[in-house]
């Protein structure tokens, strides 16, 4: 491509296409792409909520599949939805997959791994206020499924075994539902929790006494919205509930994780402490007793909702949520936001859940803006200074017109930020700005000066700047 002046016109064009600046830099550290799966490619449309690593460094997930007949999806009506699991290798490769059609519009909310090497899902019908446990062994064969009344918005293995559910029971109103099972999914026990208006439930995990915590959202204490915590002893006998949320707007839940001093960490969104109509991420901090020790509202350029939260290894809590696209979030231990990886491009889509990995890296789930199932594979942050490759903007280890589409994009439209920022400055003069696409775009097509070393091998950076890998 080198020389080809009209080549570089065609170029330039593309940078004269895009408005004025909509830069929004992060703090700390950035992770790189290792790899992006999709799944369930034939005609239809596919979607995960949940992921976890699995015990052989592989992956599960589960979400939901509907097909199309003849014409696609811009064709004959969808059949109704299935529940979709598929399990990966730690590559994203298909070991298998399976498709259950548990009831008319089933969708798994949420898969877990088992200590006895199987893994154990909840499915909803929101449409006829059923749901489900299914398990499934290590080969994906179905082993049992059990039918609950009310949602199943999520599934734990309980410290005593067997299985915990969460979701929502409908009567006058709707109140959040615990129900406990054996290992074969029959029921043991069921509770209800809230007030006296509705209430839901979302998210469930054990906690270090035998207990469980709930997390969830509720009308029944204020005028607005607001996040529920419930914490229960381990035969479903109430502990405490408490809400969190400011008066101004809605605050809710989506998420809940035992933090290791005890606490709890809950995340969600809310709207309540003055960005109305706008939803923030909004992450609540508490003690064992559900004692407020901190919250946060994390907000960027986009509506955004957080769906997943976990404590990570160094102690701080990684969030998976959409904002125009896939958004990835790290903070520290008190909810000061470190890094954050938005994915916003036509390949990527919408995000729903994400969770560490056992190399440091991250795995998040969701769906493709094609509709399809997806799961995308962060490294572990990148430390600043490492090798890298001048002009590799979006760090694909090559330089070409895409790294120009890429930084414009980000410089412009407020997209991804690049991963390494040493390596989207072309021109190696220390800033990132307009003239470094320029720079790489001359390079490319019309025989201007090579990106400064190191390139065209990667290596470390000679030059002294505010730069480095991971500083946007």
């Amino acid at each position: 491509m080198r020389g080809n002046a009209s080549g570089l016109r065609a170029a330039l064009a593309i940078a004269a296409s895009y408005a004025m600046p909509q830069v929004v830099l992060g703090q700390g550290e950035l992770p790189a792409v290792e790899w992006r799966r999709i799944y369930g490619e034939e005609p239809g449309v596919s979607y995960l909520h949940s992921v976890q690593q699995s015990s052989d460094g592989g992956f599960i997930a589960a979400g939901s599949k509907r097909s199309f007949g003849p014409g696609g999806r811009g064709g004959s009506e969808a059949s109704p939805s299935d529940t979709y699991v598929v399990k990966t290798d730690a590559e994203g490769g298909v070991h298998w997959e399976r498709a259950l059609d548990l009831s008319e519009h089933d969708v798994a909310t949420c898969v877990q791994e088992t200590a006895g090497g199987g893994y154990v899902l909840a499915s909803e019908d929101d449409d006829l206020g059923i749901s489900f446990l299914a398990a499934l062994d290590g080969s994906g064969g179905l082993k049992w499924t059990r039918r609950l009344q009310g949602s199943g918005s999520a599934v734990v293995e309980a410290a005593d075994g067997g299985f915990a559910v969460v979701g929502q029971v409908y009567g006058a109103q709707s109140d959040v539902r615990v129900a406990k099972t054996d290992l074969q999914g029959e029921l043991l026990w069921e509770r209800a929790f809230g007030g006296d208006r509705d209430d839901w439930g979302i998210s469930i995990a054990g906690t270090p006494d035998g207990g469980l915590i709930a997390a969830g959202f509720s009308y029944s204490f204020s005028e607005q919205l607001q996040m529920l915590l419930i914490k229960t002893d381990g035969v479903g006998a109430l502990v405490w509930q408490k809400t969190y949320g400011g008066s101004a707007g809605e605050s809710l839940a989506r998420s809940v994780w035992p933090t290791q001093d005890g606490g709890f960490i809950a995340a969600g969104m809310s709207r309540a402490f003055g960005t109305f109509p706008w939803f923030d991420l909004y992450l609540v901090r508490t003690d064992a007793s559900g004692g407020l020790l901190w919250e946060r509202t994390l907000g960027g350029a986009y509506d955004e909702y957080g769906y997943s939260v976990e404590e990570t290894a160094d102690g701080g809590f990684v969030l998976g949520a959409q904002g125009g696209g896939i958004l990835v979030l790290k903070t520290d231990s008190e909810g000061r936001e470190e890094w954050r990886r938005s994915f916003q491009d036509a390949a990527v889509g919408f995000g729903r859940a994400v969770r560490q990995s056992s190399d440091g890296g991250f795995i998040a789930a969701g769906q493709s803006f094609s509709g399809d199932a997806q799961l995308l594979k962060l490294s572990a942050v990148r430390p600043s200074g490492g090798p890298f490759l001048r002009g590799d903007s979006n760090d694909d280890g090559r330089t070409d017109l895409s790294d120009a589409v890429f930084a414009l994009g980000w410089l412009f439209r407020g997209q991804a930020a690049p991963a390494c920022g040493d390596a989207a400055d072309s021109n190696d003069d220390g800033a990132l700005d307009i003239s470094d696409p320029v720079y790489l775009l001359s390079y490319l097509f019309a025989g201007g000066p090579a990106p400064p070393a190191p390139h065209p091998e990667p290596g470390l950076d000679p030059s002294l700047d505010d730069l480095g890998c991971g500083t946007l």
